[in-house]
């Protein structure tokens, strides 16, 4: 006979549950993306306007085009990029290197996001307040979660490069232990060898001892 699966009491609901608010979470994040897509085709009106036009990178470069590489470009290419990571997957070298592409994705993006922000006049502001509320809204949650990412990313190589560094040291200088008996100062070396000398004398003396013999 087949065993039979036991469910804990309370453990279908609790896996209900969970399931639930997996599909509420996908759907929202599925509608978000969707939202912001649209919301971009929509101020396409934007990508040849002489209006509001800050050069970064020697471009001339708006919020709308921010906006089109974060939510369309990025996405793309961060896709194509794990493509290609799979297909090179036996290779570490080329493995870790692809990896390193997501981040200089995001350092690019959240400086030209961090330029664009702080050349923001307030006339461009009300201007896009008034005009593009959503896409103003979406440029700056990109930044914000851009340059969150940028730094946890920074502070996860900057762990890491730690951890190796303690690691390695520990294997090349050894342990604090081995350094606990130097002498702090000449007198302290010569009791030192005194007391090693008179520890050898003692053992070449007992060594010298003719063995015993026990009589009953």
């Amino acid at each position: 006979a087949m065993d039979e699966v036991v469910v804990p009491p309370g453990g279908a609901g609790l896996l209900a549950c969970l399931l639930c608010c997996g599909c509420v979470f996908w759907s929202l994040w599925i509608a978000c993306i969707i939202w912001c897509v649209v919301v971009v085709n929509q101020s396409s009106a934007l990508s040849n306007s002489t209006e509001c036009i800050y050069s970064v990178f020697g471009y001339e470069t708006n919020i709308w085009h921010f906006c089109f590489m974060a939510v369309i470009i990025i996405p793309i290419l961060s896709f194509l990029v794990g493509i290609i990571r799979s297909a090179y997957a036996e290779s570490k070298f080329l493995f870790n290197a692809l990896g390193q592409i997501s981040g200089a994705f995001s350092l690019v993006m959240g400086i030209w996001g961090v330029l664009l922000w702080t050349n923001l006049t307030n006339e461009c502001d009300i201007f896009y307040e008034t005009s593009y509320s959503s896409l103003l809204l979406i440029f700056k949650v990109y930044v914000v979660v851009l340059i969150i990412g940028f730094v946890s990313y920074v502070c996860t190589i900057c762990l890491l490069l730690a951890v190796g560094t303690t690691v390695i040291m520990s294997m090349l200088g050894g342990s604090p232990e081995r350094y606990e008996s130097i002498p702090d100062s000449l007198s302290d070396l010569q009791q030192q060898q005194q007391a090693e000398q008179g520890q050898a004398q003692q053992q070449s003396q007992a060594s010298n001892l003719p063995p015993t013999t026990d009589y009953v």
